[in-house]
């Protein structure tokens, strides 16, 4: 018996020692699903009183079972599990042998079968290197070498042989009886495409890429009541967080794809703008008026066309460029105006002589024995237990006569934004053009935070 036994007996049990099997047949209740056989026989000694004594190479360690048993035979459990295993009982011991009958009988089945070789080529006469020959109605498959060639052994006397490979049509053969070679020439098979999206280096189908690309076009940005293109990408593409960094009226904004990728690297996405790669800056300073198209590419598809740049996402703007025979004059005008939401709740003048009063009384109280609220000012022993006169001008004056000024009112406004762009664009027999030219002043909330830019674009190619 080769392998390794577990639980063994001395020889003297299996050989001379016979003890009489217990009249009850032993029954188990289990409930596995998806084990190897050991574990199920590990599982069966936990909930019995009985162990288990076998050779490694009299079970299939490699398959797995899924068996539900309510006070079942273990015999038959194990019987199901090991097909052809022979279950001897012995007092709380049951051993475990194989049945090599069984095992004989599927060498028998394997001599039965007959060698089947082959080549695939294409429409030219050439190899086929790596295409897929299966034979119908089985899991039996091969992949063919360099030359084309293939080869597999089956059971059937006439079989039926399928090829398939990227880009063919498949072909199937059904062979006759005796037939040990066969060859194939497979067909190149047209796929229609409705729709193409360009994607870095080349094309892919449109609904393999949908849920990584997020598109804006230009008529969308007309829509968007906002001096700031970037504000239209947090309202129109999900995933993609845009953040005002401190709220200058320049727009110091960070864009965010999927959220935050790392903690020590940088977390900017990769700017393309007309084929070329930008930093922040440059996209920043875009004209919203001047976008054709804006797209965002999320997820892996970023990675696969731009590399490890692409990590945290790519942005992909197209300006505008001359479309009509006739020049075309555009202009965009836009006035705003911006506020401070909240302001924070602070203590007037009053509210704060009265907590300076208090603050003042409670160390006088705490630092002095015997000492009274009521002790004169100029009689307690140290500055900080005192209350200066001006404090008390304040505690006294209930008409509101005295300063008391709120600095947020001072320095906070409603602040007025305005925009204006003009652009000409068209083409001739020759070349295509595109001028545009705009204006943008921007108040901040914050006095004295204003914020002016002067923008032109020119773009002129070949029609």
């Amino acid at each position: 018996m080769k392998g390794v036994i577990r639980h063994a007996l001395p020889a003297v049990l299996f050989c001379a020692a016979s003890v009489p099997a217990f009249a009850a047949t032993p029954t188990v209740s289990i409930d596995v699903k998806n084990v190897t056989v050991k574990e199920l026989l590990h599982t069966i000694e936990a909930n019995s009183k009985y162990t288990f004594a076998y050779a490694d190479d009299d079970i299939s360690s490699g398959k797995r079972v899924t068996i539900k048993a309510s006070d079942r035979s273990i015999a038959s459990i194990v019987a199901e599990a090991i097909p052809g295993a022979k279950v001897n009982i012995n007092g709380n011991k049951i051993v475990i042998t194989r049945d090599n009958a069984a095992d004989t009988k599927e060498a028998d089945k394997a001599s039965a079968r007959r060698k089947i070789s082959g080549k695939v080529l294409d429409e030219a006469g050439e190899p086929v290197i790596g295409a897929t020959v299966t034979v119908k109605g089985t899991k039996e498959a091969v992949a063919t070498d360099f030359d084309g060639n293939f080869s597999l052994n089956v059971a059937s006397t006439r079989p039926t042989l399928v090829v398939s490979y990227v880009g063919y049509k498949p072909e199937e053969k059904q062979l006759a009886s005796g037939e040990s070679s066969i060859s194939f020439t497979i067909q190149p098979q047209a796929t229609m495409l409705d729709d193409v999206v360009v994607v870095g280096y080349g094309v892919q189908n449109k609904r393999d890429v949908t849920t990584s690309i997020t598109s804006i076009k230009a008529e969308d940005f007309a829509k968007t009541p906002t001096s700031d293109f970037r504000d239209a990408m947090a309202a129109k593409m999900p995933g993609v967080q845009v953040l005002s960094l401190g709220g200058q009226p320049d727009g110091n904004v960070s864009i965010r794809i999927r959220g935050i990728q790392s903690a020590t690297s940088g977390n900017d996405p990769l700017y393309v703008i007309d084929g070329v790669p930008s930093d922040a800056r440059a996209f920043a300073n875009i004209e919203s008026s001047d976008i054709e198209s804006l797209e965002v590419l999320k997820d892996a598809s970023a990675a696969a066309i731009y590399g490890s740049r692409g990590s945290c996402g790519v942005v992909i703007i197209t300006t505008k460029r001359g479309k009509e025979e006739k020049p075309t004059i555009s202009y965009d005008g836009q006035v705003g105006w911006s506020n401070v939401s909240k302001k924070i709740d602070m203590l007037d003048a009053y509210e704060f002589a009265t907590m300076f009063k208090e603050a003042r009384d409670g160390a006088y109280l705490s630092q002095t024995p015997g000492a009274s609220i009521g002790d004169p000012y100029d009689s307690r022993p140290s500055s900080y237990q005192r209350v200066n006169p001006i404090i008390q001008a304040y505690l006294d004056d209930r008409t509101g006569t005295l300063t008391n000024t709120d600095w947020q009112d001072e320095i906070f406004r409603t602040a007025i934004s305005t925009k204006h762009a003009l652009s000409v664009s068209g083409k001739t027999p020759s070349v295509r053009y595109y001028v545009g030219g705009s204006y943008l002043y921007r108040e901040g909330t914050i006095i004295g935070s204003d914020f002016e830019r002067l923008h032109l674009t020119f773009e002129k190619g070949p029609r």
